[in-house]
């Protein structure tokens, strides 16, 4: 491999996403020289291309904490069966938006076999879904939390059917996060989507966050665990949310 072809791929793994923008910016280069690099690359299978920039073809989650994607996280197998379950809520060729949070990759671990489109601010979703046979779009541009999670460019012209979306906590109110930044660029997407569905583990319930992501009358439908405390159950079905328990 040519020496420059070595240093785009050291610029895209060290990055984990970068955009095309950003990269022809970085090489000092036209952006069909940059496209002529990236182009290669993929046919060497050393990255993946997606819309707006490249990743490495082989997901590294280095930055990503150990329980964030292992099964060291004490509520490894009901997050597995919640992701299973948010996946039969998405038809083949939807859009959908899949926001950051350690169970939206669990969501995406059931979509690997599947043909969706879809828009991620998540690089561990990103990497995870790269190479498969789904069209990737990743959105935002400087990492804004050790989850590897975008903030940035939300530009996206594309129709989102679905938005999925994984809250830090709940409380009487709604869904809430502990990133207001995080909060702000993924609602952009919600208010983008025909529905949106949130992804809650056990553990939210028992969680604060600061900041509201939206009212519970915002939120098309809820998946989450059959142990869901009975009062947030009533407020689920006060509020006409569609709840799927496993």
């Amino acid at each position: 491999m040519e020496d420059k072809f070595k240093e785009v791929l050291l610029i895209i793994n060290d990055a984990g996403f970068i955009s095309i923008k950003d990269l022809t910016a970085i090489l000092g280069v036209t952006r069909s020289t940059t496209d002529r690099y990236l182009k290669r690359l993929e046919e060497l299978k050393k990255i993946k291309r997606v819309q707006g920039g490249a990743m490495p073809l082989q997901g590294d989650f280095s930055f990503c904490p150990s329980w964030y994607y292992q099964n060291d996280d004490p509520y490894y197998q009901e997050k597995t069966a919640l992701g299973k379950k948010a996946a039969e809520l998405i038809d083949d060729m939807e859009c959908v938006f899949l926001g950051g949070g350690s169970n939206i990759l669990h969501l995406a671990k059931s979509l690997l076999d599947r043909k969706i489109c879809v828009v991620t601010n998540s690089l561990p979703v990103a990497l995870l879904l790269a190479g498969t046979h789904n069209e990737v779009n990743v959105v935002g541009a400087v990492p804004i939390s050790e989850e590897g999670i975008l903030i940035g460019n939300s530009d996206s012209d594309l129709a989102i059917q679905k938005a999925f979306i994984a809250p830090g906590s709940l409380d009487k109110d709604g869904f809430c996060n502990r990133r207001q930044l995080i909060v702000e660029f993924e609602k952009k997407f919600m208010d983008k989507a025909a529905e949106v569905i949130a992804i809650v583990d056990f553990e939210k319930f028992r969680m604060t966050s600061p900041f509201k992501i939206c009212s519970y009358a915002e939120v098309s439908g809820v998946v989450a665990p059959i142990s869901t405390p009975g009062s947030y159950k009533k407020i689920f079905t006060d509020n006409n949310v569609r709840e799927y328990y496993v």
